[in-house]
């Protein structure tokens, strides 16, 4: 079935089904705090930490989707890109250009549409309240989870990172000290997956425990290759974690902990589905085969156009021709020439932490949160997915942060108040190579040799204070306010070098923002399960430098062009009710958010004047101001004990109130001059990864069967048609797409073992990710297919 398509009869009857009397969450054990970390409670209702304290889910005043571990399972949630499926208003995929080895997170339309180490996320995402700054590697594996929460709007008060858009929080659990407890799990499913995964819980004595958890994932591409027989999509991922936690005394606990994520694949689910003959890439493919008297390229050429979904073909033409040119501008980067398309993505990274919380006195307690990561990726890529480019890129990132925390509890009021520190140092450098397509006639090249490109490097520093507040006063018993300041300071430097620029010498720019954010919340408990509240928050996203470096080497820092922060300032109003003895839960949040000097990521690929050689590079810019409206639905029914549906809806309205003239935005085909495009004369492309209407349905039924018992789950979600970039030029329409998961476990009555069977997408439905349209240079349109039907089998033991 081709994406976007209609499903067929029967399809229709299992959907219509499904959204009728299944689809899923059950209600599971909700979670309290004990000496300032966030542990396991038993209760019908979820409690979360998005206020810095434990507050019931149903009494916070923000727009937040939360998830245990079991929660997860039931719908088939493995990463945290799992997650865009089942909380409306977020979304999760892969950059343009490079699939989803650097995914973007962005909610509510806010986030950013590169992965690149020059621009802040939008989204911010927290392992055990640790901030990660970069992209590369950040899909990461949920195992031994309490929970996740995702936090809707802008968080620019409270958290670690200044964030425009929200925040994703991955809390991990944390050692016990009463027993020894463990768990063995085991999937097997299709295309030879293979994941196994263990923990482990041991008291060190009276005072002291450890939780050790390590896991291995593993299954073959999806993506076949019909020429050369290479996979796309495969994984093979290792994950390894511990903490140790020590009490002194009642009122004081440490934590130490670190998690190491290694991650290999060959190449992600990237492939061309559309092919222009004339452009740059068509004029060289085209010279590699007149040269050994083919027939040249026609339009969308099956040579290159492989109509399979899931097939793609994996040839070579950079590797075959190449003629090993040595010098600045034409670089043979690889002793042989077959590793040109020896694609490979390697990335590590680690997280380790410190976390202290004392209770000075019955209303006073304090945290201090000590984290640093580490992250190095090497990716061998073909942007254009047709074997006649070449992209070796390495990158490495470090940072360091502090956070201070006071919290201040009475009757009436609660504070939270602290500052942190946080320092980073990322470096990229990446060498290009491209199948020449202009003769050279010094260097003697024809059309089809390889191969043209550069060689470039940047080393940034960054790092950024910020000192917050916040109070909860209850006025009455009914009626809170809700007060909090933030101050961010953000100081960077960039040096960047290109090898066909200024002859490769390094240029240096530097600068520095500042923001004062604000929040002000009323909440009023109308009845005793009807809670309704209005939030004025802002947010703020640093500013920064691009690599790009200006033709005119007098240019100010050699062309080290910088851009300014970005502000967003949102007006929220909610309801969180329970209804019918807790029978019915249903949350509706309606925002309004006023997005200023929005972040622009705009490639380009252009020629050199001097050289002839052709290049991609990422522009960030501030495009202009916008308006973005809309209404999340969160909602479970439990009609009897045993079964409950649950479902989310967010709509998202988007309202131009500026662009700049010539904005990436601006859709230069509408203009009524389209050499001068303007926001007076041109129509504007709606935002990256910002659709209209998701939804979400789900069901759950737990029956007792042969000394145990059996739940069933099923979930569907449908997420509507999204363009994948901010640029007209290279932006692709993801066609809208609906998928759908079951699963049924079977678990005894003494809870030593269980047994699930699940499936993926089980109507077979074909759908895209990402994808980027670079026909014009590039000639490929190139799109990210999502993972076929799959179905398998998880065994667990416990002990």
């Amino acid at each position: 079935m081709a994406a976007g398509s209609k499903p067929t009869s029967l399809r229709k009857i299992l959907l219509s089904a499904t959204m009728i009397a299944t689809s899923a969450i059950v209600v599971t054990p909700a979670f309290a705090q004990e000496g300032g970390q966030e542990t396991a409670a038993v209760s019908d209702e979820i409690v979360v930490t998005a206020e810095r304290r434990a507050t019931s889910l149903q009494q916070t005043p923000l727009s937040i989707k939360a998830f245990n571990d079991e929660m997860l399972a039931e719908k088939n949630i493995s990463n945290v890109e799992d997650l865009a499926n089942f909380v409306p208003g977020l979304s999760v995929g892969g950059e343009t250009d490079g699939g989803s080895v650097r995914p973007i997170f962005i909610i509510r339309g806010i986030g950013q549409s590169s992965g690149r180490d020059t621009i802040e996320r939008g989204v911010g995402l927290y392992v055990d309240d640790i901030f990660l700054p970069r992209a590369t590697g950040s899909l990461l594996q949920l195992i031994d989870v309490e929970r996740v929460e995702v936090l809707r709007g802008p968080q620019g008060t409270l958290f670690g990172r200044n964030s425009t858009g929200g925040a994703i929080r991955y809390i991990t659990r944390k050692p016990e000290r009463d027993e020894f407890t463990g768990r063995v799990r085991a999937t097997y499913g299709s295309f030879d997956r293979v994941d196994v995964d263990g923990l482990a819980n041991i008291p060190l004595g009276d005072n002291m425990a450890v939780r050790l958890q390590a896991a291995s994932f593993n299954r073959d591409g999806y993506l076949k290759g019909a020429i050369g027989g290479t996979d796309r999509g495969d994984q093979d991922d290792l994950v390894l974690r511990g903490t140790l936690r020590y009490w002194l005394g009642d009122s004081v606990t440490i934590d130490l902990g670190a998690t190491y994520q290694h991650a290999k694949q060959f190449a992600p689910a990237l492939k061309p589905i559309a092919f222009n003959p004339n452009s740059a890439f068509g004029r060289a493919i085209n010279g590699y085969y007149t040269a050994r008297g083919m027939s040249p390229l026609v339009t969308d050429d099956p040579r290159i156009v492989n109509s399979d979904f899931y097939k793609w073909n994996d040839q070579c033409f950079i590797g075959d021709n190449a003629i090993g040119i040595m010098n600045a501008d034409n670089i043979q980067y690889f002793g042989d020439k077959q590793s040109y398309c020896d694609y490979g993505v390697d990335q590590r990274n680690t997280v380790g932490f410190i976390d202290i919380n004392a209770e000075l006195s019955p209303e006073l307690s304090l945290r201090s949160l000590t984290g640093i990561t580490k992250g190095k990726a090497e990716i061998n890529s073909d942007w254009s997915a047709t074997g006649a480019g070449n992209i070796h890129e390495i990158s490495k990132d470090r940072s360091f942060s502090q956070e201070i925390q006071l919290a201040y509890d009475l009757d009436r009021i609660h504070v939270v108040g602290g500052g942190i520190f946080f320092s980073e140092l990322p470096y990229h450098t990446n060498q290009s190579s491209n199948l020449q397509y202009f003769p050279l006639p010094p260097l003697g090249i024809n059309f089809g040799d390889c191969c043209v490109g550069f060689v470039r490097y940047r080393d940034a520093k960054s790092t950024s204070y910020g000192l917050f507040t916040q109070a909860t006063f209850d006025i009455t018993d009914q009626l809170s306010l809700v007060l909090g300041g933030r101050y961010s300071y953000d100081k960077k430097e960039l040096t960047a070098a290109r090898s066909n620029r200024f002859g490769g010498v390094p240029r240096t720019n530097s600068g520095s923002w500042s923001s004062w954010d604000y929040r002000a919340t009323l909440q009023y408990d109308v009845l005793d399960n009807l809670m309704v509240y209005g939030t004025y928050s802002t947010g703020y996203k640093a500013g920064g430098f691009n690599d790009t470096l200006a033709t005119n080497p007098n240019a100010p820092s050699g062309g080290i062009l910088p851009y300014d922060p970005e502000d967003v300032a949102s007006m929220e109003f909610g309801f969180r009710s329970q209804w019918f003895d807790n029978r019915l839960t249903l949350n509706t949040t309606y925002f309004h958010t006023k997005y200023k000097d929005l972040q622009l990521v705009t490639p380009q690929v252009f020629t050199d004047p001097v050289t002839l050689q052709f290049f991609n590079q990422l522009l960030i810019t501030n495009g202009g101001n916008i308006n973005l409206s809309g209404f999340e639905i969160d909602g479970r029914l439990r009609p009897v004990d045993n079964f409950s549906i649950d479902f989310g809806v967010s709509t998202l309205h988007q309202d131009y109130k500026s662009l700049l003239d010539g904005s990436a935005l601006l859709v230069v085909s509408t203009c009524t001059d389209p050499t001068a495009p303007t926001f007076a004369t041109c129509d504007a492309q709606p935002l990256a990864r910002a659709p209209k209407l998701q939804f979400n349905v789900g069901a759950t039924l737990d029956t007792p069967f042969q000394g145990g018992n059996i739940v069933w789950s099923t979930a569907y979600s449908w997420t509507d048609s999204q363009f994948s970039s901010n640029a007209d030029d290279n932006s692709w329409l993801i066609p809208s797409y609906g998928v759908m998961n079951l699963r049924a476990e079977f678990t005894p009555d003494d809870g030593r073992w269980s047994l699930a069977a699940y499936g993926t997408n089980i109507l077979g439905n074909e759908y895209y990710t990402s994808g980027a349209d670079f026909g014009a240079f590039f000639g490929s349109i190139t799109a990210a297919p999502g993972r076929p039907a799959e179905w398998g089998v998880t065994a667990k033991v416990n002990f």
